[in-house]
């Protein structure tokens, strides 16, 4: 377990990419070309849908791909200052129309959005909300590992390996995913800042500077890493902006 963090306040960037597992969509197209060939039915009508699958498959792959790969442009900045943090996220290197501001002391993050031509204000609590109202059986389980650690940023970190699994409020099949954090204990940012859904024990201080989430329903896996840190806090980033006091 990582000691007491050290600092405090700063400006962290992270930067979101992604690990396309593409041999997860060859097997799905597999597995539905080879459902056609055994079912039942007229050899020529069978081999116009397996036609027209192929075709679907062609024309889908270059569009996934240029979409998935527009999420690598998608960033955060991170300000925090002693009990307070605020998060400027980027899609497509364009910022959201949104402001989050987290207390680190009460745990309550509050968003400030535009919807519909109004300002939306909505208080979170963590752990997140999902886990009380549209989760249920719900699994956690830490694994650290010391053994396997990096640097990143100067900062030397330890792997920590999270499972979760859920099952949602009206359904009957779980959702699975698995967390890969490289944790440092010389910064403190809280994890919920970072990413809500992750569960760390009672206590535990420090931040993740790497987090990757593999997610058993889906081919590709979610991966955060920090790209850049310094001790530099603009005050002013803390104030809610004028066009959300409505």
């Amino acid at each position: 377990m990582p000691v007491a963090a050290q600092i405090s306040q700063g400006t962290l960037v992270f930067k979101n990419d992604l690990s396309v597992r593409w041999s997860a969509f060859d097997s799905l197209f597999a597995f539905q070309v080879k459902e056609i060939e055994e079912s039942d039915g007229d050899p020529v009508e069978k081999e116009q849908q397996i036609n027209d699958l192929k075709a679907f498959a062609s024309q889908m792959m270059p569009s996934m791909k240029e979409q998935l790969a527009a999420t690598t442009n998608d960033s955060t900045i991170y300000i925090f200052n002693q009990n307070q943090a605020v998060a400027e996220r980027m899609d497509g290197g364009k910022p959201r129309d949104e402001f989050w501001l987290y207390n680190l002391d009460s745990l309550l993050t509050t968003l400030y959005e535009w919807k519909l031509g109004k300002v939306k204000k909505r208080v979170i609590t963590y752990p997140s909300e999902l886990s009380s109202w549209s989760w249920k059986n719900v699994e956690d389980s830490l694994v650290i590992d010391t053994k396997d650690r990096k640097t990143i940023l100067g900062f030397p970190c330890i792997k920590y390996h999270i499972y979760h699994s859920h099952y949602p409020r009206n359904g009957d099949q779980p959702e699975k995913y698995e967390y890969e954090l490289y944790v440092t204990d010389a910064i403190i940012v809280p994890i919920y800042v970072l990413d809500p859904e992750i569960m760390l024990p009672a206590g535990f201080q420090g931040c993740a500077l790497e987090i990757k989430r593999i997610d058993m329903n889906l081919p590709f896996s979610t991966i955060m890493k920090a790209t850049s840190f310094n001790q530099n806090v603009n005050a002013q980033k803390f104030i809610l902006p004028e066009k959300f006091r409505q």
